[in-house]
């Protein structure tokens, strides 16, 4: 007899088996890694090297335990996000007025900008937690004022340039 929920208690038997977690992380990482190295074509449809890079970098991002760890906090803070949208989007879409597109369609921007903040929340959620440490880290301390100085440099070289890339768009006249 099993205690608790089956479906926990079967994950739970496949973690303490071939780590589950981690086997989730590697076949992510390597399907993503796959799937742009083939997307993007880089060595002439060579497949053989698509998926030897794809396995090199599947297995490398697994030997600190990090992304594991950010995985585990990330995913379970997504699917919660995604449920409160797709609550939002069931209500609100439930009750818009029929036959007005502008008003379900100001209400799909407005979901979509919800999903962009809860999504934004949850990473930082998953980066803010005790196992990750993110932010609280002495790498913040050690390099904040440079990553300040330089997006500011970056900042303003991308203004600058916004400025000195306008012209007149009007012909001059000549009297």
């Amino acid at each position: 007899m099993v205690d608790g929920n089956i479906i926990t208690s079967f994950l739970n038997y496949w973690q303490e088996v071939i780590g589950l977690d981690q086997l989730l992380a590697f076949l992510l990482v390597f399907a993503l890694i796959l799937g742009i190295l083939t997307k993007i074509d880089l060595f002439k449809g060579n497949r053989a090297v698509n998926v030897i890079i794809a396995l090199v970098v599947g297995i490398t991002a697994l030997q600190w335990g990090f992304l594991t760890a950010f995985m585990s906090e990330l995913f379970p803070r997504f699917a919660i996000a995604l449920v409160v949208v797709l609550v939002f989007a069931i209500i609100m879409l439930a009750f818009a007025p029929e036959g007005t597109n502008g008003h379900a369609d100001g209400i799909k921007t407005g979901l979509y900008i919800a999903g962009g903040v809860f999504a934004l929340i949850a990473v930082v959620g998953a980066f803010n937690d005790p196992k990750i440490n993110w932010f609280n880290s002495g790498w913040w301390v050690d390099n904040g004022g440079m990553l300040v100085g330089a997006l500011i440099v970056v900042g303003l070289i991308i203004a600058i340039s916004m400025v000195g890339s306008k012209t007149n768009s009007t012909p001059a006249r000549h009297p």
